[in-house]
């Protein structure tokens, strides 16, 4: 029998990333506790018409036994118990393997309460052939149960191990006191078939499910190449939470090519070549380092950190704030050292692009980062065109930021590409960040539409020319 992870791999034709193997198990289990609180919902209507159909054969053994008698109980003590355990499952904020363990847990005790509901104690009192009528409809809610629930193979043991413990092994042992062998070997050999036959169904199944969970994370793949990972996330997760409006600190970047439009008309493929290399650049650096590019506008690209972060928020919850804003301290020195991570290893693998494909010319890049609360929300009209976007002054500030570095220029080398630093941004950068970086007054050239701002940090990146005829 294959492991999930032989399957995942044959069926991708490549050994998988194991984040990506860890999603599809977890995609496989999703689905067998979606199919047990299914289960239960079908159960309750089960259970109550057994009680009806059942009257006639216990009536058999028992002539003082009535429809009420023999209904109210199976509805009070497994009707509403099974709706309730699926509505339960269905609710709790568990991991699915436990949710599965509980619902296993919690089916077995049910199920076996409904057998002392006439049918054992009628076994004790002597007649032990009742177990043999009743028989037939454990050993298709058994069969029904595997088919059903499916539970992955990893877990299929101890599922069957919780099902054996709390029903299947009290029931071999009542039949075995009971003191009739044929009844007994007629419950054993139908229970172990049709658990053996379920667990044969399982890996079937599960590898049916498999390919289902690998297509499935192909199509976010996919998507998420175009919408972006919060967005693909929020369509193929049913994550409608992430798609909400909210306020959010951060980290917010713009960086974009200095005269692109001339370099393009001048260079045509040549120059194509270079915005190719150059947003795969982006792209896996902004990946490598939690970001997210949140749109691109010919050749300048707006990313944020620490924006899109998925934290719980606890601050309504009285007596923590100091615990909170140590969380939300340690989060923001997170998203600015990825921050300034990203942007080092995007400015410095750039002018090595650029030397490689343009040695004749020098190709710069600017850039402005800021930080401040952003609004996150969808925006666009919902019947034709919907994006999820960033709104704030942070957002407009290290736009500004990008077009001060060329205000600047003539105080660096021309050459050389400009990062510029607001000082709100700068506020978890540590001594050794601060290396390269020179402390810039804005009082004489101030920052368009931010004149509050009286200094910035700026970070030259020299290109290969100069840092030749330095070293020389």
């Amino acid at each position: 029998m294959r492991s999930v992870n032989q399957i995942i791999d044959d069926l991708f034709g490549y050994a998988v990333e194991d984040k990506y193997r860890a999603r599809i198990r977890e995609l496989v289990l999703e689905d067998s506790v979606a199919r047990a609180v299914i289960f239960s919902y079908f159960l309750v209507p089960v259970f109550t018409l057994y009680g009806i159909t059942s009257i006639d054969f216990l009536a058999q053994f028992n002539p003082s036994i009535t429809l009420w008698l023999n209904l109210w109980p199976r509805f009070l003590l497994n009707s509403l118990p099974i709706g309730f355990l699926g509505l339960i499952i269905s609710k709790v904020n568990w991991s699915y393997r436990n949710k599965l363990f509980a619902w296993i847990l919690g089916f077995s005790v049910i199920f076996h309460i409904g057998a002392w509901i006439h049918v054992w104690p009628l076994a004790i009192s002597g007649k032990p052939v009742v177990l043999a009528y009743v028989n037939a409809a454990n050993t298709y809610l058994f069969a029904f149960l595997y088919v059903v629930v499916s539970p992955p193979i990893r877990y299929v043991g101890l599922f069957t191990a919780v099902l054996f413990t709390v029903f299947i092994a009290p029931l071999f042992v009542l039949a075995y006191w009971c003191g009739d062998m044929v009844i007994f070997k007629l419950l054993v050999n139908d229970s172990v078939f049709t658990i053996m036959s379920g667990t044969v169904i399982c890996s079937m199944v599960q590898t049916i499910r498999v390919k289902l969970a690998v297509l499935e994370m192909h199509r976010q793949e996919d998507a998420s190449k175009f919408l972006g990972p919060v967005v693909s996330k929020a369509i193929f997760q049913d994550r409608e939470d992430l798609l909400g409006t909210k306020k959010k600190r951060g980290f917010v970047v713009s960086i974009d090519i200095r005269d692109s439009t001339e370099l393009q008309k001048a260079y045509k493929d040549r120059w194509l070549d270079l915005q190719t290399s150059y947003f795969s650049l982006v792209t896996r650096s902004v990946a490598k380092h939690n970001g997210y590019i949140q749109k691109t506008i010919g050749d300048c690209h707006v990313i944020n950190f620490g924006v899109m972060d998925e934290d719980a928020d606890p601050s309504d919850i009285p007596g923590i704030e100091t615990e909170v804003a140590t969380a939300e301290d340690r989060r923001l020195q997170r998203a600015s050292d990825s921050a300034f991570k990203c942007m080092d290893e995007i400015f410095s693998q750039f002018s090595k692009v650029t030397e490689n494909l343009f040695p004749e010319v020098a190709i710069r890049l600017g850039g402005g980062m800021d930080k401040g609360i952003v609004e996150r929300k969808i925006q666009g009209d919902q019947s034709l065109l919907l994006e999820l976007d960033v709104n704030g002054e942070a957002v407009n500030c290290c736009s500004r930021l990008q077009e001060y570095s060329k205000e600047i220029r003539s105080q660096f080398d021309l050459d050389s590409s400009l990062f510029v630093i607001s000082p709100f941004a700068a506020d978890y950068v540590n001594l050794k960040q601060m290396t390269g970086f020179k402390k810039l007054s804005t009082q004489e050239k101030q920052i368009r539409n931010f004149p509050n701002i009286r200094w910035v940090l700026v970070r030259e990146f020299k290109s290969l020319k100069v840092r030749q005829s330095q070293a020389a």
